[in-house]
């Protein structure tokens, strides 16, 4: 027996910073390890609560992935050791480096450091999903942390966000925004 899965009812809210997305999957039994929740991109997600139950959203923005907290970490892993190595070099080798060159360096370092941090994705960054059985029969909270602190236009138009978007048409999307934000 083969059973299509059925698109849940769903919400989204918002802040400068996260979207929360509660969806209704009554009279599921839900846990962590039965529930699928998939980023591709950073703007596609796909949700999948057994037996039936499966919600494909485009969002209008990027969240922070798995991918992205990887690559974060990894990249201020690196960066921070490099400066470091090039400010202790330089003061070890007696290269001749003036005061002023070695504290210009450590600024730089400082500098580096500070914009990294910025965009520095940890743990407390993934997706959050919170489960409550008794908010209508069963509801789940995913809780997603945008990479840009910004409010999305249209999160309400949830027909919309059900759309899938290739690479292309996305491209497309964020070059007019552009082009309508610098008029």
């Amino acid at each position: 027996l083969c059973t299509m899965p059925i698109i849940p009812r769903y919400n989204l809210t918002q802040t400068s910073t996260h979207v929360n997305i509660e969806v209704s999957i009554p009279h599921v039994r839900v846990s962590t390890s039965t529930l699928d929740l998939v980023i591709v991109d950073g703007t596609d997600l796909h949700l999948y609560a057994p037996p039936t139950y499966l919600l494909k959203l485009t969002l209008p923005g990027r969240v922070v992935d798995e991918d992205a907290v990887e690559d974060s970490l990894a990249q201020a892993a690196t960066e921070g050791s490099n400066d470091a190595v090039r400010v202790v070099e330089s003061v070890e080798n007696g290269s001749g480096e003036s005061a002023a060159e070695i504290e210009s360096c450590r600024n730089a370092e400082s500098d580096i450091t500070s914009t990294a941090a910025t965009h520095l994705w940890t743990k407390e960054d993934l997706p959050k999903l919170q489960y409550n059985p008794e908010k209508n029969h069963g509801t789940l909270v995913v809780v997603l942390r945008k990479e840009q602190e910004e409010f999305w236009q249209d999160l309400d138009l949830l027909g919309r966000l059900q759309q899938q978007s290739t690479p292309t048409q996305r491209q497309q999307e964020n070059q007019a925004s552009g082009t309508m934000n610098s008029t």
